[in-house]
C-alpha cells in the first residue's frame, strides 16, 4: 500500500538516524519527485488536453494556450501523441522547433490541414502553434507529461505522492539526508551499480524503468525523424524495394477511383452538410472542386431541407406539440409528460402551496407576550405555559424573514386545555403580530397556534 508523504519522511529520517531533520527530508522528497517528473517519461504524470482549432481566417495557426502544467508532449514509438479528427479519422501532427516554425510561410488567408506543430515554453502558460493554419474547427487531442506540483509541507502531509514506488523515494531521501550528516552509507543508498549497490535508489530506479518500458508481447516501432520522412509516402526514398510498388498503387487508385460525391446521403443533418462543404470545397487547392463533387454536395443540400409546399405551419396530432426539428427535412412531435404536484412545494405569482419540509416550529419563552422567530412560510408556535384570564387579549410578535407588508398571514389554534381564539392583528416587513384570548377556561396550559403565510400583492 502506498505511503503518505509524512510516513516516507519519518522512515527516511529514522533510517538516516537524524529524526530532527524532518523539514530537510520533506524538501528532499519534493526534489526527488521533481527529478522523476522532469527527467523521465512516466505514465503516472500523463495528462490529456482537448481543444478545437480556431477556424477564423488569420488565426488558424494559434497561438493556443496549453495547460499550466504542460511539460512536454508524449512520444510513443516515434510518434507524437497529438492529433485532430475529421469525421472520425485521426490526423497526427509532427513537432518542429519554434525556430523552424517561424520560417514557415504565413500568407494572409492561407489555410489547410495542419501537419506540423511547435511549442513556446518561454510563455506562461506555454503556447502551441500549428502549420498550415487550420481551415476548420477540428477537435484536437494532445497527450502530455505534466509538471507535477510539490507537496505542501510533506513532513506533515497525508498526501500520497504521485510516484507510487515508495521504496525508491525512502532510500533516495534517506541517502540525501546522509549527505548532510556525513553518513558513509550514502553511496549504498543512492548508488546505481547493480553489482556494488543492489539496493541503491539508482539501481532500484533502473529496474523500475525497465519494467515500465517492458510491455511483453507489444510490438515496438523504431521512429524516424518525421520532419524529414513526413507522414505520406511521397516523402519516402525511391528504392528498389518500394518505389515501383508505390507508383503502381497510386496509378491503380487514380485509374479506378469512383466518381466524387458528397459523403452523406440525403436527407442530411445541418452538421453533415457543413462537414461536406468543409471537406469537398477546400481553399487554395487547384483541381479539387470538380463539377461532379459540386453538383453532388448541392443536391444533398437541396434535398435535405423540409419541403412544406408553401405552408407556414407544422401540424402535430391532438395533445402534442412540436418537440424538435430533428434534421433539415423532418420534425418530431411529443406529448407533454404529466407532473405529480401532490407532494411538492411550488410558488406562484400570488399565493403559496406548501408540503412536507416547508414548515417549522418554535416555543415561546419567558411570557406570553415574548416575541418568537421562525423564518418559514408555515409552522407551529407553542405558547408559554401560563393560566389565562378569560376575555383578556394578549399579543406577541412573530419575526419572519419571509414576510413582507403585503402578505396575509393566517392563524388557527391547534390545541390547548382551555378554549382560545387567535387573530393576526398587524403585518409588517419581516414581522406579524398574533393576538389571542381565552374564551373559556383558566387552567395553566401551553396552547399551540398554527400559522400560514399567504403571499399577497397590492398591484
Amino acid at each position: 500500500m502506498p505511503l503518505q508523504a509524512q510516513q516516507i519522511v519519518a522512515l527516511a529520517t529514522q533510517i538516516a538516524k537524524c529524526p530532527g531533520f524532518t523539514q530537510q527530508a520533506g524538501q528532499f522528497l519534493n526534489a526527488t519527485l521533481q527529478d522523476l517528473c522532469q527527467n523521465y517519461d512516466l505514465d503516472a504524470a500523463l495528462g490529456t488536453f482537448t481543444f478545437t482549432f480556431n477556424s477564423v481566417v488569420g488565426q488558424g495557426s494559434g497561438p493556443y494556450t496549453l495547460p499550466v502544467d504542460y511539460l512536454r508532449t508524449q512520444v510513443k514509438d516515434g510518434k507524437d501523441e497529438f492529433f485532430y479528427t475529421i469525421q472520425g479519422v485521426p490526423y497526427p501532427l509532427i513537432q518542429v522547433t519554434k525556430a523552424e516554425y517561424d520560417w514557415l510561410v504565413q500568407t494572409p488567408g492561407f489555410s489547410s490541414f495542419p501537419y506540423n506543430y511547435a511549442t513556446d515554453l518561454s510563455q506562461i502558460p506555454a503556447q502551441l502553434f500549428v502549420w498550415p493554419p487550420a481551415s476548420g474547427a477540428y477537435p484536437c487531442t494532445l497527450r502530455y507529461y505534466k509538471l507535477m506540483p510539490d507537496i505542501v509541507t510533506p513532513e506533515t502531509s497525508v498526501v500520497v505522492p504521485w510516484f507510487l514506488n515508495t521504496e525508491i523515494l525512502i532510500r533516495t531521501v534517506a541517502g540525501k539526508l546522509m549527505g548532510l550528516t556525513g553518513d558513509d552509507r550514502q553511496a549504498s543508498f543512492l548508488g546505481d551499480d547493480a553489482d556494488k549497490y543492489p539496493l541503491g535508489a539508482g539501481t532500484l530506479l533502473n529496474k523500475y524503468l525497465k519494467n515500465v518500458e517492458d510491455r511483453e508481447g507489444a510490438v515496438h516501432t523504431v521512429g524516424r525523424d518525421r520532419r524529414r520522412w513526413g507522414r505520406p509516402f511521397d516523402q519516402l526514398k525511391n528504392t528498389k524495394n518500394i518505389g515501383w510498388c508505390i507508383a503502381a498503387m497510386f496509378l491503380w487508385f487514380f485509374a479506378w477511383q469512383p466518381p466524387a460525391e458528397a459523403n452523406c446521403i440525403a436527407p442530411c443533418t445541418k452538421a453533415q452538410v457543413a462537414a461536406d462543404i468543409a471537406a469537398n470545397w477546400p481553399d487554395n487547392t487547384v483541381g479539387t472542386i470538380t463539377p461532379a463533387l459540386l453538383r453532388s454536395t448541392v443536391l444533398d443540400l437541396v434535398n435535405s431541407y423540409l419541403d412544406v409546399n408553401g405552408a407556414s405551419t407544422f401540424t402535430c396530432p391532438t395533445h402534442q406539440w412540436l418537440e424538435a426539428i430533428a434534421t433539415l427535412s423532418s420534425y418530431t412531435c411529443t406529448q407533454p409528460a404529466a407532473i405529480d404536484l401532490s407532494a411538492g412545494t411550488f410558488n406562484v405569482a400570488v399565493g403559496y402551496a406548501t408540503g412536507v419540509g416547508a414548515g417549522g416550529a418554535v416555543t415561546q419563552i419567558t411570557s406570553r407576550t415574548t416575541g418568537v422567530t421562525l423564518n418559514t412560510l408555515t409552522g407551529a408556535i407553542t405558547l408559554f405555559t401560563a393560566a389565562p384570564v378569560v376575555g383578556t387579549w394578549v399579543s406577541f410578535t412573530v419575526t419572519n424573514s419571509n414576510v413582507v407588508a403585503t402578505d396575509i398571514p393566517k392563524v388557527a389554534v391547534k390545541s390547548g386545555t382551555n378554549t382560545y381564539v387567535a387573530i393576526v392583528s398587524s403585518v409588517g416587513a419581516g414581522t406579524f403580530q398574533i393576538t389571542f384570548q381565552s374564551v373559556a377556561g383558566t387552567a395553566s396550559d401551553a396552547p399551540v397556534i398554527n400559522f400560514f403565510v399567504f403571499k399577497g400583492a397590492n398591484n
